[in-house]
């Protein structure tokens, strides 16, 4: 799955979501307080002497927008997203940015997490000492099996017990079982199970054909790569659309294997200790600057760890995901992460990464939305910071991290605002997410396709005009316009004037609205049996710099009235 962006519908397509004891009392008196005061020091030195809690991260995995660590004593913690059940609770729109503690599991030696960005979202799966595979998450990425409702909590799966590995794709999910082979289920639109039924709807388990001896799996989106004990590489799906089983050509002395759910390449651990990489073409390449590696991981952009503990990684660096302190569209060096300390393992999740540290922590960068890094805020770290409080032995109330939530380090410049506009400090609100005012903190305006189309976002907080394609976090929200205008008959687009702008396909001057928050967006207004007219915007004034005018939406969910201003971003 590409990485989700938080954007504008476009309006082209509009066009066509003590008790003591009695005995001794007088000694009690006496003696006892003293005596009580030793034992208490002796404990706390004993402690002090012992250091921190002996409890650690063994094991990482990263989604999409949350994470876990497998611990030293067998249970998982997750922090993050919660809205498929990454928690391993009742699904809830209300995130973590500190660890919590996923009820149910024990005695856990392996966990993988994985899935998509869309509506199925993440599952979280773990191995236990018996070789039972329990997984938590979105129910819908649980095998489909008769009669049974999965849930969000963690739930054994009987049909996977003694599975040796799991990979969990963009859309398909895998396992290798005891005997060697191969089982998928989910998704098989591009052959991603690899039988040849394309068909639409998720399958349930079913043998991948043709894939003996398998060790490992690596899942990536509508694709999966199998490693087999001879060292030899198959894979199947979109690699090539709608491809069976089949050996990668040339490649042999493979010892480990990993691939990303953002896109269609795979890489490999050679025993050499270098990696090669191949994609749609098939045709491995040596990646360069890379020695010593012990393990790769890849979601869209790529790390590997060496034997000696280091992390590196490269490709997309728009967050800060690969680690080096640089914020930057990419970073195709592979350099060092910085200020990390020796990992024992490290996973990659969509636009951020985390890694297991020998001293027992995890530490975490790249993207923050949704609390995926655990530092307790909402805040994009270019450089690895520490999950908060992941060792204690019980772990602290979880915080939400929304009174630490990114936003532009400047406030916007209201100067200059034209006599026939009113800065909209305040707009009366009525949503699901959102009652009262919507107290605008900034205004953006940008222009398309020559003027014919003028994209407008009012937020509740400091946006980055370098960056409006950045969602809200946390108790943030943002209202966004959609401006066109069209000939009803021909279809032929012109400029955007001032003018009453009205959702629907009646009418020359359009507009369409979506509020979003956190977890997405939605349409304000929509074709409903509402009304002919279920709202309106009015540009009254427009110039190369400033756009403005009166918010008139109003559904029987949904209302914003009241003025509005937006400074163009050129």
């Amino acid at each position: 799955m590409r990485a989700f962006r938080n954007t504008l519908p476009t309006l082209a397509l509009l066009l066509l979501i003590p008790a003591c004891d009695s005995k001794d009392a007088d000694e009690t008196q006496s003696d006892k307080p003293a005596e009580s005061g030793k034992k208490a020091a002796a404990e706390g030195a004993a402690k002090a002497a012992a250091g921190p809690s002996a409890l650690k991260a063994v094991q990482v995995a990263a989604g999409n927008s949350a994470a876990c660590a497998l611990m030293s004593n067998g249970t998982a913690r997750c922090w993050g997203r919660n809205n498929k059940g990454e928690h391993g609770i009742e699904p809830s729109d209300i995130d973590a940015a500190t660890a919590v503690a996923v009820p149910g599991v024990k005695d856990a030696t392996d966990i993988w997490m994985g899935g998509d960005s869309g509506s199925s979202g993440d599952m979280v799966c773990v191995r236990t000492k018996a070789g039972a595979i329990s997984c938590w998450g979105s129910a819908a990425n649980k095998p489909k099996t008769d009669g049974k409702k999965w849930t969000g909590a963690a739930e054994e799966i009987p049909e996977l017990k003694g599975a040796k590995d799991i990979a969990l794709g963009g859309g398909t999910q895998y396992a290798v079982i005891a005997d060697g082979s191969v089982m998928a289920w989910g998704g098989n639109a591009f052959n991603s199970i690899g039988n040849g039924d394309t068909s639409r709807g998720d399958k349930g388990l079913t043998k991948v054909p043709g894939v003996e001896k398998a060790k490992a799996l690596a899942a990536g989106q509508n694709h999966a790569c199998a490693l087999l004990e001879d060292g030899s590489v198959m894979c199947w799906g979109y690699v090539t659309p709608k491809q069976a089983p089949k050996k990668i050509a040339g490649l042999s002395g493979v010892v480990a294997i990993g691939s990303g759910s953002g896109n269609s390449d795979t890489c490999a651990v050679m025993a050499d200790k270098k990696v090669q990489c191949w994609g749609e073409s098939q045709e491995p390449r040596e990646e360069s600057g890379l020695t010593d590696v012990s393990m790769m991981r890849s979601r869209n952009h790529k790390c590997v760890m060496t034997n000696a503990g280091g992390v590196q990684c490269w490709g997309y660096n728009d967050r800060g995901q690969v680690g080096t302190g640089e914020i930057k569209g990419s970073n195709g060096k592979k350099d060092p992460v910085v200020d990390l300390g020796k990992a024992v393992h490290v996973d990659v999740g969509m636009n951020f990464a985390c890694a297991a540290l020998e001293d027992g922590n995890v530490k975490c960068w790249g993207w923050n939305n949704r609390g995926q890094l655990g530092d307790g805020t909402l805040i994009d770290r270019a450089k690895p910071v520490t999950v908060a409080g992941l060792t204690a032995d019980s772990l602290a109330p979880a915080k939400d991290g929304a009174d630490q939530a990114q936003e532009a380090d400047a406030a916007m410049d209201w100067s200059g605002l034209p006599s026939a506009c009113t800065k909209p400090s305040k707009i009366a609100a009525e949503n699901k997410y959102l009652q009262g005012e919507f107290n605008v903190m900034s205004a953006y305006a940008t222009s398309r396709s020559d003027g014919k189309y003028v994209d407008v976002n009012l937020a509740t907080f400091k946006m980055d005009p370098k960056r409006l394609f950045d969602g809200p976090r946390g108790k943030q929200f943002r209202l966004g316009l959609s401006f066109g205008k069209v000939n009803v008959e021909s279809k032929e687009a012109f400029a955007v004037d001032v003018g009453e702008y009205i959702f629907g396909f009646k009418e020359e001057r359009k507009v369409a609205s979506t509020v979003q928050h956190k977890s997405g967006s939605n349409m304000l207004m929509r074709l409903s049996l509402e009304g002919a007219s279920p709202g309106a915007v009015s540009i009254a004034h427009m110039d190369d710099t400033w756009i403005c005018g009166e918010l008139k939406l109003k559904t029987k969910e949904s209302s914003f009235t009241g003025p509005w201003a937006a400074r163009f971003v050129k």
